[in-house]
Protein backbone atom coordinates (compact mmCIF):
# COMPACT_ATOMS: atom_id res chain seq x y z
CA UNK A 1 0.00 0.00 0.00
CA UNK A 2 2.90 2.48 1.04
CA UNK A 3 4.21 1.86 -2.38
CA UNK A 4 1.07 2.51 -4.37
CA UNK A 5 0.19 6.00 -2.25
CA UNK A 6 3.63 7.49 -1.32
CA UNK A 7 6.26 8.59 -4.06
CA UNK A 8 8.98 8.99 -1.09
CA UNK A 9 9.34 7.19 2.24
CA UNK A 10 11.28 8.32 5.08
CA UNK A 11 12.53 5.32 7.30
CA UNK A 12 12.82 6.63 10.93
CA UNK A 13 14.77 4.76 13.85
CA UNK A 14 15.41 5.85 17.03
CA UNK A 15 15.08 9.77 16.18
CA UNK A 16 17.52 9.35 13.26
CA UNK A 17 16.67 9.36 9.74
CA UNK A 18 17.70 5.97 8.59
CA UNK A 19 16.51 6.13 4.84
CA UNK A 20 14.67 8.49 2.81
CA UNK A 21 14.17 7.56 -0.83
CA UNK A 22 11.44 5.95 -3.06
CA UNK A 23 9.40 3.72 -1.11
CA UNK A 24 10.46 0.44 -3.02
CA UNK A 25 13.96 0.93 -1.52
CA UNK A 26 13.10 2.24 1.56
CA UNK A 27 10.89 -0.69 2.15
CA UNK A 28 12.93 -3.16 1.36
CA UNK A 29 15.89 -1.81 3.46
CA UNK A 30 13.32 -2.10 6.43
CA UNK A 31 12.43 -4.86 6.03
CA UNK A 32 15.88 -6.79 5.29
CA UNK A 33 17.10 -4.70 8.67
CA UNK A 34 14.00 -6.00 10.64
CA UNK A 35 14.62 -10.24 9.33
CA UNK A 36 18.42 -9.47 9.81
CA UNK A 37 17.35 -8.59 13.34
CA UNK A 38 15.65 -11.38 14.00
CA UNK A 39 18.36 -13.58 12.51
CA UNK A 40 20.78 -11.87 14.97
CA UNK A 41 18.22 -12.58 17.81
CA UNK A 42 18.56 -16.35 16.92
CA UNK A 43 22.23 -16.36 16.86
CA UNK A 44 24.42 -18.73 15.16
CA UNK A 45 23.77 -22.27 16.05
CA UNK A 46 26.94 -23.63 16.97
CA UNK A 47 27.42 -27.05 14.19
CA UNK A 48 28.07 -30.38 16.69
CA UNK A 49 29.15 -33.23 15.15
CA UNK A 50 30.48 -36.58 15.76
CA UNK A 51 33.14 -38.01 17.42
CA UNK A 52 34.46 -38.45 13.35
CA UNK A 53 33.70 -35.56 11.63
CA UNK A 54 31.95 -32.12 12.96
CA UNK A 55 31.10 -28.83 11.34
CA UNK A 56 33.21 -25.57 12.43
CA UNK A 57 31.83 -23.05 10.02
CA UNK A 58 29.31 -22.25 7.31
CA UNK A 59 29.86 -19.31 4.56
CA UNK A 60 28.08 -17.95 1.90
CA UNK A 61 30.01 -16.72 -1.27
CA UNK A 62 29.14 -14.79 -4.82
CA UNK A 63 29.81 -16.52 -7.45
CA UNK A 64 33.48 -15.06 -7.64
CA UNK A 65 34.23 -16.76 -4.55
CA UNK A 66 33.49 -13.06 -2.48
CA UNK A 67 32.32 -14.12 1.30
CA UNK A 68 28.39 -11.99 1.42
CA UNK A 69 25.90 -12.33 3.79
CA UNK A 70 23.25 -10.73 0.66
CA UNK A 71 22.27 -12.12 -2.73
CA UNK A 72 19.91 -10.23 -5.48
CA UNK A 73 17.06 -12.65 -6.75
CA UNK A 74 18.10 -15.12 -9.40
CA UNK A 75 21.91 -15.01 -7.91
CA UNK A 76 24.61 -17.49 -7.81
CA UNK A 77 25.19 -18.47 -3.76
CA UNK A 78 27.92 -20.73 -3.12
CA UNK A 79 27.43 -22.17 0.64
CA UNK A 80 31.14 -23.19 1.75
CA UNK A 81 30.50 -25.68 4.53
CA UNK A 82 33.92 -26.00 7.09
CA UNK A 83 34.95 -29.12 8.67
CA UNK A 84 37.23 -30.78 10.91
CA UNK A 85 37.91 -34.95 11.36
CA UNK A 86 39.10 -36.70 13.92
CA UNK A 87 41.59 -39.28 11.50
CA UNK A 88 39.88 -40.14 8.11
CA UNK A 89 36.84 -40.04 7.37
CA UNK A 90 35.63 -42.70 4.49
CA UNK A 91 32.73 -40.88 1.67
CA UNK A 92 31.07 -38.58 4.01
CA UNK A 93 27.81 -37.77 2.23
CA UNK A 94 27.34 -33.73 2.76
CA UNK A 95 23.35 -32.46 2.65
CA UNK A 96 22.59 -28.93 1.98
CA UNK A 97 19.38 -26.92 1.99
CA UNK A 98 18.41 -23.54 1.90
CA UNK A 99 14.95 -22.69 3.90
CA UNK A 100 12.90 -19.49 4.51
CA UNK A 101 13.61 -17.32 7.52
CA UNK A 102 10.09 -18.47 8.93
CA UNK A 103 11.28 -22.18 9.97
CA UNK A 104 9.47 -24.10 6.88
CA UNK A 105 10.32 -26.91 4.87
CA UNK A 106 13.85 -26.56 2.94
CA UNK A 107 13.10 -24.80 -0.37
CA UNK A 108 16.09 -26.01 -2.16
CA UNK A 109 18.52 -29.48 -1.15
CA UNK A 110 21.62 -30.25 -2.43
CA UNK A 111 22.64 -33.66 -1.87
CA UNK A 112 26.06 -36.16 -2.08
CA UNK A 113 22.94 -39.07 -1.02
CA UNK A 114 21.12 -38.20 -4.07
CA UNK A 115 24.08 -37.24 -6.78
CA UNK A 116 26.62 -39.73 -5.45
CA UNK A 117 29.50 -36.84 -5.41
CA UNK A 118 31.01 -38.01 -2.09
CA UNK A 119 34.82 -37.46 -1.77
CA UNK A 120 36.15 -40.96 -1.31
CA UNK A 121 37.73 -39.63 2.31
CA UNK A 122 38.51 -36.68 4.01
CA UNK A 123 41.22 -35.93 6.82
CA UNK A 124 41.78 -32.91 8.98
CA UNK A 125 40.18 -29.64 8.31
CA UNK A 126 38.87 -28.85 5.12
CA UNK A 127 35.86 -27.24 3.23
CA UNK A 128 32.91 -28.77 0.91
CA UNK A 129 31.50 -25.92 -1.48
CA UNK A 130 27.79 -26.27 -2.54
CA UNK A 131 27.23 -23.95 -5.57
CA UNK A 132 23.12 -22.92 -6.02
CA UNK A 133 23.15 -21.70 -9.83
CA UNK A 134 20.23 -18.21 -10.32
CA UNK A 135 18.90 -19.45 -7.23
CA UNK A 136 15.36 -18.16 -7.53
CA UNK A 137 14.42 -16.89 -4.40
CA UNK A 138 12.26 -13.73 -3.03
CA UNK A 139 14.08 -10.98 -0.93
CA UNK A 140 13.71 -11.76 2.55
CA UNK A 141 16.22 -13.76 4.71
CA UNK A 142 17.01 -17.83 4.69
CA UNK A 143 18.56 -19.95 6.37
CA UNK A 144 20.95 -22.98 5.64
CA UNK A 145 20.48 -26.16 6.91
CA UNK A 146 22.42 -29.56 6.87
CA UNK A 147 23.63 -33.01 8.05
CA UNK A 148 26.60 -35.55 6.82
CA UNK A 149 25.84 -39.05 6.30
CA UNK A 150 28.65 -41.93 6.94
CA UNK A 151 30.19 -44.03 4.09
CA UNK A 152 27.29 -46.34 3.81
CA UNK A 153 24.39 -43.72 4.98
CA UNK A 154 23.22 -45.44 7.97
CA UNK A 155 24.50 -43.29 10.63
CA UNK A 156 24.39 -39.21 10.87
CA UNK A 157 28.18 -37.93 11.53
CA UNK A 158 26.51 -34.31 11.93
CA UNK A 159 22.78 -33.91 12.98
CA UNK A 160 20.24 -32.08 10.73
CA UNK A 161 20.58 -28.38 11.92
CA UNK A 162 21.16 -24.64 11.55
CA UNK A 163 24.09 -23.39 10.16
CA UNK A 164 23.97 -20.19 9.09
CA UNK A 165 21.91 -17.69 7.28
CA UNK A 166 21.95 -15.13 4.01
CA UNK A 167 19.26 -12.40 2.94
CA UNK A 168 17.91 -11.85 -0.58
CA UNK A 169 17.69 -7.96 -1.71
CA UNK A 170 16.37 -5.67 -3.55
CA UNK A 171 18.49 -5.71 -6.83
CA UNK A 172 18.42 -1.88 -7.55
CA UNK A 173 20.09 -1.01 -4.26
CA UNK A 174 23.90 -0.60 -5.55
CA UNK A 175 26.68 -2.93 -3.11
CA UNK A 176 27.61 0.21 -1.55
CA UNK A 177 23.72 1.15 -0.20
CA UNK A 178 23.22 -2.71 1.21
CA UNK A 179 26.62 -3.02 2.66
CA UNK A 180 25.67 0.87 4.65
CA UNK A 181 21.81 -0.60 5.17
CA UNK A 182 23.46 -3.88 7.06
CA UNK A 183 25.57 -1.97 9.08
CA UNK A 184 23.37 0.30 10.12
CA UNK A 185 24.50 3.54 8.49
CA UNK A 186 22.37 5.85 6.10
CA UNK A 187 22.59 4.82 2.16
CA UNK A 188 24.74 6.65 0.54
Amino acid sequence: VIEQLCDRVVWLERGQVKMDDIPQRVLSGYLDSQEQRILEAAGKVEAEGSQDLWVTGVDTLDAEGKERDWFAPDEDIVVRVRYATKGVVERPHFVVSISDGQGGSPLIIASMLVDSAAPSQVEGVGEMLCHFRSVPLRQRAYLIWGEVYDADRTRLLVNWQRLGSFRVVDETIDAGQIDDIMAGRSPR
